[in-house]
């Protein structure tokens, strides 16, 4: 059994442990955003979004499934939740090697719309800009 709910001060070092040491960001400033988490008996993942313009354009910021979580479509919940809940436009950047994000994505009808060069760090790799139509 699991649930969608939002992400409170209290799953934050369970988002930390999610996401790994080498995420730029910081998780108490999800809290900031629209943020949720899956809770399968723990915090099993989580996504963190925000309005772009006028609660019609909408960016992904985050989306992280724990490694014990992951191919149970966790990932893919998180986001059909989060669509349907905003529905418009939706942009997220990809790095180019996570070829099963990038294949989610695809399958969520999201469209690759350009690239930002040297995009992440830690490895340093390029972004595949993606955007989802309503």
């Amino acid at each position: 059994m699991h649930s969608i709910r939002p992400m409170s001060q209290e799953d934050l070092a369970q988002v930390a442990a999610i996401q790994g040491p080498d995420s730029p960001w910081k998780p108490e400033n999800y809290l900031l955003f629209d943020a949720w988490v899956l809770v399968a008996g723990e915090v099993a993942g989580f996504l963190v979004t925000r309005s772009v313009y006028l609660d019609e354009e909408f960016e992904i910021l985050n989306l992280a499934v724990g490694v014990e979580h992951r191919r149970k479509g966790y990932a893919r919940l998180l986001l059909e939740t989060a669509i349907q809940r905003h529905p418009g436009i939706w942009f997220l950047e990809v790095r180019t090697t996570n070829e099963p994000a990038i294949e989610l994505y695809k399958s969520l009808s999201f469209k690759e719309s350009g690239m930002r060069k040297d995009y992440y760090q830690n490895p340093t790799e390029d972004g595949i800009v993606m955007v989802r139509k309503a």
